[in-house]
């Protein structure tokens, strides 16, 4: 089944609106939505087509130095319980020399939709603000509303399945320590982590803190091997802010096959307090 979304973008004043929207009509196809009909599990799973053209990319989550992430919202539903974006695994991109984590493709983003009345169907309205960016960044605003009903035969999806298959595969705390091995190093301006991969090629990793704080992550020369930094964190007077739980997403040479976990890394031995001379880009 596909939906088509209502496309608007937002300006600086109605009439650059209007114009925007109306160059933007011309030359973009509308969004479309895509589901697979009935519950699997006791959920639905649909999915939200972002088209980009060539050229311009559109941002992760949690989108880096810079960016701004895409913000979903389910107000106005009916019979929801929950709704689950299950993003797709990011890329590093350069963006006027700073590093960004987003996709420079088109790409289907699935959620999984529980309903609160399982015999009952969903009545689902979405909304999407996103950014995408080329030469110039424009901030875009879409809208949706399926209805989902247990009544409704499934069919697949082939575009949604393959879109399934990027979504990050979740590791339980229980073996992450067979997989993944951190430990804090010496002789850098921030409290520095080496992480090693243990389950085989790694080709990026792409680290999420809480609010306040921003870790930044690159591959070294070792194979499967990056460095975690603590560039910005919360101001904790003298004494060194605790490290706090992160969460990890890691891919691999097969765009098929990227996993995500969550972990704390070790607090250096020798810890001084968490400097935060700058702030972030953006």
């Amino acid at each position: 089944m596909i939906v088509s979304l209502i496309l608007g973008f937002s300006t600086a004043s109605p009439q650059a609106f209007e114009s925007l929207e109306s160059r933007v009509k011309d030359r973009e196809p509308p969004l479309e939505i895509l589901s697979e009909g009935g519950k699997d599990g006791g959920s639905y799973t649909i999915g939200v087509v972002l088209s980009l053209d060539p050229g311009s990319i559109t941002y992760w989550r949690t989108p880096g130095e810079a960016g701004v992430p895409p913000v979903f919202s389910f107000d106005h539903s009916v019979n929801l319980a929950a709704a689950t974006v299950l993003y797709p695994a990011p890329e590093r991109i350069e963006e006027e020399g700073m590093q960004v984590y987003g996709y420079s493709h088109s790409l289907v983003i699935p959620l999984q939709i529980t309903p609160k009345n399982a015999r009952e169907a969903v009545h689902l309205a979405i909304h999407l603000d996103y950014a995408v960016c080329d030469r110039l960044c424009q901030p875009r605003k879409a809208s949706a509303e399926i209805e989902l009903s247990p009544d409704q035969p499934a069919a697949k999806d082939s575009r949604l399945a393959a879109a399934m298959t990027l979504v990050p595969e979740r590791l339980a705390a229980e073996i992450l320590p067979k997989v993944v091995k951190i430990i804090p190093v010496v002789g850098y301006e921030h409290p520095t982590w080496r992480l090693q991969w243990l389950k085989g090629p790694a080709r990026d990793l792409f680290v999420e803190a809480p609010e306040g704080w921003f870790f930044t992550s690159k591959p070294v020369q070792e194979p499967n091997a990056f460095l975690v930094t603590a560039v910005e964190a919360p101001k904790s007077g003298d004494q060194p802010a605790a490290v706090p739980m992160l969460t990890m997403t890691l891919t691999t040479p097969d765009a098929r096959q990227s996993y995500e976990f969550s972990l704390q890394p070790p607090m250096p031995a020798r810890a001084e307090p968490f400097s935060n001379p700058s702030q972030k880009k953006g």
